[in-house]
């Protein structure tokens, strides 16, 4: 009787044990669901060994499944509260003075945050220095500071792989540049300036790194004029009419393989704001590593704010 008794327990104990397992299999498949594989084990390439490559897959899956459901940590979050002249349209002969009251420090010409939200990796930089990989100058020409957005595989504390430590700010694989503007009839044309660098590792267009630009109204409601998203695949930069000045730079070797570098000098991109007087709006630029959190993009952006008189045309 004890046997069959014992017998029985085992044979529930292995049901209770099968449907377990069936049921963490099932929910393992469906947390992986959108994750693809054979694009993960590409990044593995240029490893050597077997255990290298299989620690790297899993790290990958990791960063993966961790930007899915949003486990990263929060970022560092840099709230700052604190008379150059640069050409206007990138005209030399036409130039703007002071920004309006409304706008200061929107070009970074303090030297510093002040009046924006940063988060991730951000860094203000200034005078005569150009891009450490590409050779094109970081400010935005006429002016003495733009602001440095995200970083490559040299960031300190990256491990010189992933996007998710850094000594300066922690998580960086999204990091963000955010400023309030309280639209008045002194400035209701808004340029925004911006160049990009990336790694130009084959990715979709779904799992590339991307510069992202986008208003919001005080309602937090996202304005159809100006958006954008640039980011490189198909051996090209894809997004917003007229980045197609995209330049190739020498290779770069990293965790995931010696690659090209492409990027696109300074842009400019312009917003009539007129329909806003009277209210504030948020403009945000966000800069993301690929979907896997291994391979780099990084901006420099910059602004100005004018008046009607100027009348330029959006981009």
């Amino acid at each position: 009787m004890k046997s069959n008794t014992l017998i029985i327990s085992l044979i529930i104990l292995l049901i209770f044990s099968i449907k377990s397992f069936s049921q963490n299999n099932t929910l393992l498949k469906d947390s992986l669901e959108g994750f693809d594989t054979k694009h993960a084990w590409e990044h593995t390439d240029n490893l050597k060994t077997l255990d290298e490559k299989n620690d790297f897959y899993e790290q990958i899956k990791r960063n993966w499944l961790k930007r899915k459901y949003k486990l990263f940590p929060n970022p560092v979050v840099n709230n700052e509260q604190n008379s150059n002249l640069k050409p206007i349209s990138g005209s030399n002969s036409t130039m703007q003075g002071p920004q309006p009251s409304n706008c200061t420090n929107i070009d970074f010409e303090s030297g510093n945050t002040s009046g924006w939200v940063t988060s991730g990796l951000t860094q203000v930089v200034t005078g005569a220095a150009l891009d450490a990989n590409c050779g094109f100058p970081e400010v935005f020409p006429g002016g003495n500071s733009s602001l440095r957005i995200s970083g490559d595989w040299t960031v300190p504390g990256s491990g010189g792989c992933a996007c998710t430590a850094s000594s300066a700010g922690g998580n960086f694989c999204l990091s963000q540049a955010s400023r309030v503007i309280s639209v008045a009839a002194g400035n209701t044309q808004l340029q925004l300036h911006y160049a990009m660098v990336v790694l130009n590792y084959p990715h979709a267009a779904a799992d590339a790194a991307s510069i992202e630009v986008t208003v919001v109204n005080s309602s937090g409601v996202q304005l159809i004029c100006p958006y954008f998203k640039v980011s490189y695949y198909n051996n090209t930069f894809n997004g917003v009419a007229g980045s197609t000045q995209s330049v190739t730079a020498s290779n770069v070797s990293g965790c995931t393989g010696t690659w090209n570098m492409s990027y696109l000098p300074w842009q400019t991109v312009n917003a009539d704001l007129s329909a806003y007087v009277g209210q504030n709006v948020t403009l945000k630029v966000t800069v993301k590593w690929c979907q896997y959190q291994v391979d780099w993009a990084y901006a420099y952006i910059d602004a100005d704010c004018l008046n009607s008189n100027y009348n330029l045309a959006p981009v």
